[in-house]
Parts: C-alpha cells; sequence; structure tokens
C-alpha cells in the first residue's frame, strides 16, 4: 500500500485486516442510504474525513443534484471516502451488510490518470479484499476516472 504521507509502500495481503480507514464511522457521514447499481446494486452509505474532505463531497453534492458539469472541488491529499454496502430487501429496506469500499486521495503523481486515489475494499468485517491502483480495484478505478471533473468521485448523495 502507498501511504499518503510517506509515498511508501507497504502491502497488505487479501484477507488480512485492512490497515487504514478502518475508523471510518468516526468519519463524517455524508449520505444516507443511496441506491448503487455499481456496487453490486446494492444500498450505500458513504462517509468521508478529514472534515474538508467531507465539506467538499458535500458540496459537490449539490452540484451533482442541479445537473452541472463543472465547479466540482479536488479533494486534498490524505482525504478518505468510504462506502459501506448492504444488500436489500424487496422492499429496499437495508438486510445483510456487504463489502466495504474505501478510496484515500495520494499525492500528485501516484497516479494521474486515476486522479491519485488508491482504493481498497473489504468485506464486511473488514478483511482485505484487494487493494491499489491495478489489479483487483481496475473496475473501482475504471469507473471513478469516469467523473474525472468530480475528481473521480461520484459524490451522489440521494
Amino acid at each position: 500500500m502507498t501511504s499518503a504521507a510517506s509515498g511508501t509502500t507497504a502491502g497488505n495481503a487479501p484477507g488480512q485486516r485492512i490497515s487504514w480507514g478502518t475508523d471510518y464511522r468516526t468519519y463524517a457521514k455524508v449520505t444516507g442510504y443511496v441506491n448503487s447499481l455499481e456496487h453490486g446494486n446494492r444500498l450505500g452509505v458513504t462517509y468521508a474525513s478529514p472534515a474538508e474532505g467531507a465539506t467538499i463531497y458535500r458540496q459537490n453534492s449539490a452540484l451533482v443534484r442541479e445537473n452541472k458539469s463543472g465547479g466540482f472541488s479536488n479533494y486534498p491529499v490524505g482525504t478518505v471516502v468510504v462506502m459501506e454496502t448492504w444488500l436489500k430487501s424487496a422492499s429496499g429496506a437495508p438486510t445483510t451488510q456487504g463489502p466495504i469500499f474505501f478510496m484515500r486521495k495520494e499525492r500528485g503523481g501516484f497516479d494521474p490518470e486515476g486522479r491519485d486515489w488508491f482504493y481498497g475494499f473489504t468485506d464486511a468485517k473488514l478483511n482485505l479484499i484487494a487493494e491499489g491502483r491495478d489489479g483487483r480495484v481496475t473496475f473501482c478505478r475504471g469507473c471513478h476516472v469516469s467523473v474525472a471533473n468530480r475528481d473521480a468521485v461520484f459524490a451522489v448523495d440521494r
């Protein structure tokens, strides 16, 4: 894994507990339950940290709701955005917790085409499935770069 602070690499093996973002429920909750087709047609609840990143998420979400195509702010290095997902019942209510998806903003130059985000996802117990910018997170990166004008964060809150 690449640390935003140090730029060094230290990997976590799949099945190990993810080493960053595990305290995400202490972050600012920036959405309620939102339907996410891209995350397995599950409901997602999104958290962001630090406060500046959460503020940017909310501001960018307002622009998304207004169908704006510009004016989006970029996230500062170190921002972590986490989506906790839930299976849903036939009525649309959350039932069983599913995977948790993580994004962390790295220093410029980490992955310019990917807007310098590092991705990870875990099972519901925070056991790592994959992390990085390629390999099993290529799909994550590929989808998120489709909204490069939003700094690769969908910022959907409804």
